[in-house]
């Protein structure tokens, strides 16, 4: 349980007997709740409206804290056009094509957590939850043997000591990783940032187009519910990967991100990657080209739609403004 969440003992007792965190206790009925943690109806009362209160407390905001609303991408020109950056609480979707950057951009955020406010972290660790391929260690190593020489203030920090990786093979088992296990670590240790790399690779697998459609929805939800939850109590920014499916189009096919409405309706912030046929000649003397990518602004509720260009380098995603193109 959260200590924030002021609930007696014997409350709290009861939901840990029955296995429950807080955040399932607020999602289930009454019914349901009474009947795995034998709570009376005031009990029940109590755990709910501490929980809303805690969540939804009006409070006046600093103009000098606007800028801890978001966790920086790690690059100064993605960040201006991203309104601060990664955004706290909420869903953040970054999706796109095979090789269009997203698990890069994650990597980034993975470290960009770890620096101190004043770089527009958080001082804290990531959660980065592989479903589909392994963890990209080598590429982590190589962006961790180069980040000190970017950021020089962060020569001390660890960044793979802070870096907590966990493989999941199917749906359900998501869904007790967000409702169990990450709720357990997010009480031992200090969190930053949750990427789930990709939202879309167990429920594909899981579930049936036609006959799953209606429980894959409703894991879906349940998971979505979760990740709001967590991100709104432990001031979390949420990245969830997803894949692009081709859509027919009346003069081409168009590329729009997969689980349908059921997922999009749970999402804050859509951004969605694409690749270019456009090549960059680098500026570090050889002759060499980088492909140019773009990284699209589908939806936002305080973003304009747009699209802006970016490359991934040995350092890492760098954005690219108008006096680079």
């Amino acid at each position: 349980m959260s200590s924030s969440c002021n609930f007696p003992a014997r409350v709290r007792d009861s939901l840990d007997k029955a296995g429950l965190s807080f955040v399932q206790a607020m999602l289930m009925s009454d019914a349901d709740l009474q009947r795995k943690a034998n709570l009376t109806k005031e009990d029940m009362e109590a755990v709910k409206m501490h929980c809303a209160e805690e969540l939804v407390a009006t409070k006046f905001l600093r103009a000098a804290e606007l800028k801890y609303r978001f966790l920086t991408t790690g690059c100064k020109v993605l960040d201006e056009e991203l309104g601060g950056g990664f955004a706290r609480r909420g869903i953040t979707e970054v999706s796109g094509e095979s090789g269009a950057g997203k698990t890069q951009l994650c990597l980034q955020a993975a470290l960009s957590v770890q620096l101190s406010q004043s770089s527009g972290g958080a001082g804290a660790g990531a959660v980065y939850i592989c479903t589909e391929d392994t963890f990209p260690s080598a590429r982590l190593q190589q962006l961790l043997h180069l980040w000190p020489s970017i950021h020089a203030k962060t020569i001390a920090v660890k960044f793979s000591d802070n870096i907590f990786i966990e493989h999941i093979p199917d749906a359900e088992s998501l869904k007790n990783c967000i409702s169990v296990r990450l709720p357990n670590l997010l009480r031992q240790r200090k969190i930053g940032l949750v990427v789930v790399d990709s939202i879309a690779g167990p429920f594909r697998a899981d579930y049936d187009l036609t006959q799953g459609a209606v429980t894959r929805a409703q894991v879906l939800k349940s998971i979505g519910q979760e990740l709001h939850m967590l991100a709104n109590i432990h001031n979390l920014t949420v990245i969830c990967v997803n894949q692009v499916t081709a859509v027919a189009g009346e003069n081409k096919s168009l590329s729009v991100p997969a689980l349908g409405l059921a997922w999009a309706n749970l999402v804050t912030t859509r951004l969605q990657l694409h690749r270019s046929d456009r090549m960059l000649a680098k500026h570090d003397g050889s002759k060499a080209h980088i492909a140019e990518r773009l990284l699209e602004v589908v939806f936002s509720p305080y973003l304009a739609t747009k699209r802006v260009p970016f490359v991934v380098t040995e350092t890492g995603v760098q954005g690219l403004s108008k006096q680079t193109i």
